[in-house]
């Protein structure tokens, strides 16, 4: 679903580059960052840190960097969070978005709760044209989208979720980029940029093996209404310690994941993905670490703010 020849990739005829969502193996570490409903879920605050390098050794290979903050803020009855998203696509092609979140956390009964969430932001790419270079080796002068200088564009950006988690299972749903906002690429002739709309499903469970093991399946799927893809997941916890786990991505790759607790509140991950596409032969697969610092929000209570006066009984 990530598609490099997007650099400048205008779909003939509209000239449009339409842009994808990015793609991460640990999503099941980071729901927030697809789903604005999980912010603050958790009832800690967490900072989170994702680097991506995808398809090593292929030229032009995308380049990603999420950034997470989220928190429960008991005052608004849920939580709040921003996402920042850095990834570079092919030479000279650059695409950012920057969201702040809020949502409202509620109970179904005795021992399920929901949550339901809105993020707002803007999306941006920018076009460096001194170092791309076109597939044919031409600089893209006799193609009226592809622009003969730098260029950039930003549109809106909105965001919906919903999740309810009962016990020891949780099941998500949202999407991105619900309106499909346009814009023209200042500098690029003719070329225009939107993003594709996108609907996300998650889903999971937690299952105590025995004392010392826990097992934790998933299912995360991204659609972009042309074509889904399904990644399935299965995590092996140690001692609420050490983090094994596998997952396989349709049409494009089987994962294995590693991660550790290195305090109560640092957990670090790393993944790797073996290419099973067609791409196999031409790079050597995707590395990916993951970051999360978390701490604990304290719910503020009133002081004793009552004031005695002789005056007033």
């Amino acid at each position: 679903m990530k598609k490099i020849v997007l650099l400048v990739c205008m779909m003939c005829g509209a000239n449009l580059m339409a842009q994808q969502d990015v793609q991460i193996t640990q999503n099941m570490f980071n729901r927030f960052s697809v789903n604005p409903s999980f912010a603050g879920w958790q009832g800690v605050g967490n900072f989170s840190l994702l680097h991506r390098s995808q398809w090593v050794g292929f030229e032009g290979a995308p380049e990603t960097q999420i950034f997470s903050f989220d928190m429960p803020v008991y005052a608004l009855g849920g939580g709040a969070g921003v996402n920042i998203v850095n990834d570079r696509i092919g030479n000279g092609f650059t695409y950012r978005q920057a969201n702040a979140s809020y949502a409202y956390h509620g109970k179904l009964g005795r021992d399920a709760s929901f949550g339901l969430g809105l993020s707002v932001g803007i999306q941006s790419v920018d076009f460096n044209y001194d170092i791309w270079k076109a597939p044919d080796g031409g600089n893209g002068e006799n193609d009226a989208s592809i622009p003969t200088e730098d260029a950039s564009a930003m549109i809106p950006d909105v965001g919906l979720g919903f999740h309810v988690t009962k016990d020891k299972y949780y099941l998500g749903v949202s999407s991105t980029h619900v309106f499909d906002f346009e814009a023209e690429l200042d500098g690029g002739k003719n070329a225009r940029f939107n993003s594709s709309r996108h609907v996300y499903l998650v889903a999971g469970a937690k299952y105590e093996l025995n004392r010392d093991w826990i097992i934790q399946p998933s299912i995360f799927m991204k659609s972009d209404d042309v074509e889904a893809q399904w990644d399935f997941n299965v995590n092996f916890v140690y001692n609420e310690t050490l983090f094994l786990g596998t997952s396989y991505r349709t049409y494009d790759a089987v994962a294995v994941l590693l991660g550790y607790q290195l305090k109560e509140n640092i957990r670090v991950g790393y993944a790797y993905d073996i290419t099973v596409s067609d791409l196999r032969t031409e790079q050597s697969g995707s590395h990916e670490l993951f970051v999360r610092y978390s701490f604990d929000v304290s719910v503020p209570t009133k002081g004793d703010t009552r004031y005695r006066n002789i005056r007033f009984l």
